[in-house]
């Protein structure tokens, strides 16, 4: 038999106080009428409604057990829309509260140490997770759900295909060199490891050559998208305000002047306080655009990053790395096959579970953590990692802004043998928590192949033989980098025995393809920074 009306009222109640502590910067609302926006909704009242910044709001509709019209309800909210909410409800979680929790005396406290709510997401066209049956767990075990379900999804594919688009479209105002000794250009190109294949064979070639400029210019116009999304936060930000950072608008719209002027001013900028991952290459990029170039490039950029604030994803930090995920079509050819983000977060999980007994709820303790990848491309798995330990820090209470600091600075560790990866990494978990400011990283650029000094490097191999390396780039501080280079400071240290969780996913490949017309053409990765045939 059904549990009344008002047994429920308490415990949604309850549960929406609960949800509240364990989901930091989350809005909650139970059972509030007015919530619902459109004509004849006045009088719905949800029983959880679930909102943030960026987000979809997510609905709770909960009974007890044995809840036979729970689902229904449920799937009877999607599509509504929330007051004052740029995104529609696009997943609703449907829960059953255990038979015993209404004879409780202390329902707060009951709530906290249950592990017995059973619930399942429902989707539009009749999509559920799970497939069947009904998920069980604590609200913890509930919050990590919301997190996974309150993504945007229209929204965001929608931005990411326009920037898609649009990154496309100026990377067609970029020149790239056809030549491998075409001076600055190709020394920009090259020092962001976006030159192309100089030991591609004949047959093919021209092709090849073909893609590689299309993908040099897509991820150069990338960085810099990356860096005019970044902006547009910090410029909104109220810690920046008063600092002189415009609106991107100011330096990129359809009535701005000078474009590329103001650009490089506004970055320069941007570049005393810090964000040296994100916006020292793209400085790089615009500097060797002529003014036209630059300013065209600046202008569609612009306008699809002012698309993306529209449509609330602004401090959406996954937008960026799914675009470049994109961007990146010719992975076979690169061997640079990216973890994508669902198996990053799979792996992730299961990584950080086996960190058993760690107290998760230590500021301190977890800011004495070591976390390394040595190939870290996009930086999905550190992503993916970040987020973990943050939601387990925030599940106990805490307030994720507090971690990250000591994030930047001391615990991730991120290399990988191509800067534009590198940057990415470093500007993906800058992206996280965009107010913070750090003083140094652990990230950088680690030297391969054939060298000045006539040695060969293999990247972040090099730390098998010690724990101390010097690294070609570097991603923090500025006040300690002259001209991109660490001053006094070029060396990099990851000592034996001194990390706690490992997590990467490098590249496996042969140094020659074995397909058709292209059997026997050196992979970029091995062809790759002037390597002769014998290296």
């Amino acid at each position: 038999m059904e549990q009344s009306h008002s047994n429920e009222s308490l415990a949604n109640g309850a549960l929406e106080r609960r949800i509240k502590e364990v989901m930091h910067g989350r809005e909650t609302q139970a059972e509030r009428t007015r919530v619902l926006a459109g004509q004849g909704n006045a009088g719905k009242a949800p029983d959880i409604v679930v909102t943030a910044k960026g987000r979809s709001p997510v609905i709770i509709e909960a009974e007890y057990s044995p809840a036979i019209n729970v689902e229904q309800e449920a799937r009877d909210r999607l599509g509504l829309r929330i007051r004052n909410q740029p995104h529609p409800i696009e997943a609703v979680i449907a829960l059953r509260y255990p038979d015993g929790l209404a004879a409780v005396d202390n329902i707060d406290q009951a709530l906290k140490e249950t592990k017995d709510l059973t619930y399942c997401a429902v989707y539009p066209k009749g999509k559920r997770f799970p497939t069947t049956g009904w998920l069980k767990g604590s609200v913890c075990n509930l919050a990590d759900l919301i997190h996974l379900v309150d993504v945007p999804e229209t929204a965001f594919q929608k931005c990411a295909e326009n920037l898609e688009t649009s990154i496309n479209e100026a990377g067609k105002q970029i020149p790239v060199p056809e030549k491998l000794n075409e001076g600055e250009i190709h020394e920009i190109f090259k020092r962001l490891g976006l030159t192309e294949d100089p030991k591609a064979k004949e047959a093919g070639q021209f092709e090849r050559r073909k893609k590689k400029k299309e993908l040099t210019t897509r991820i150069a116009g990338a960085i810099i998208a990356n860096a005019l999304l970044f902006q547009e936060r910090i410029a909104g930000h109220p810690d920046y305000q008063g600092q002189g950072i415009p609106f991107i608008h100011e330096i990129g719209g359809k009535f701005a002047e000078n474009r590329k002027s103001k650009a490089l001013e506004a970055w320069k900028k941007i570049l005393a306080i810090n964000y040296w991952p994100i916006f020292d290459a793209a400085i790089q990029i615009i500097s060797i655009l002529s003014i036209d170039q630059a300013s065209e490039v600046l202008q569609i950029l612009t306008k699809a990053a002012e698309s993306v604030q529209e449509q609330g994803l602004l401090y959406e930090n996954d937008l960026t790395g799914h675009v470049f995920q994109k961007l990146i079509v010719d992975r076979k050819y690169l061997a640079a096959f990216y973890t994508l983000p669902t198996s990053a977060a799979l792996l992730a999980r299961i990584a950080v579970s086996k960190m058993k007994d760690f107290d998760w709820s230590n500021a301190e303790a977890i800011g004495k953590l070591r976390i390394a990848d040595f190939a870290c491309g996009t930086g999905a798995l550190l992503s993916a990692v970040y987020d973990q330990i943050a939601n387990r820090y925030e599940r106990r209470g805490g307030d994720p802004e507090d971690l990250h600091q000591a994030f930047m600075e001391k615990v991730f560790h991120g290399f990988d043998v191509v800067h534009y990866a590198t940057c990415l990494t470093a500007s993906i978990l800058s992206g996280k928590q965009p107010s913070i400011a750090y003083n140094d990283t652990h990230f950088g650029t680690m030297p391969y192949g054939r060298q000045s000094d006539k040695t060969v490097k293999l990247g972040s191999l090099e730390f098998l033989g010690t724990s101390d390396q010097r690294i070609m780039f570097y991603t923090g501080d500025p006040a300690k980098v002259i001209h991109g280079k660490r001053k006094n400071l070029d060396h990099i240290q990851v000592k034996d025995n001194d990390l706690d969780l490992v997590i990467m996913n490098p590249p496996f490949t042969r140094n020659v393809t074995r397909e058709g017309k292209y059997e026997g053409t050196f992979a970029a990765a091995f062809a790759a920074f002037g390597a002769s045939d014998q290296d």
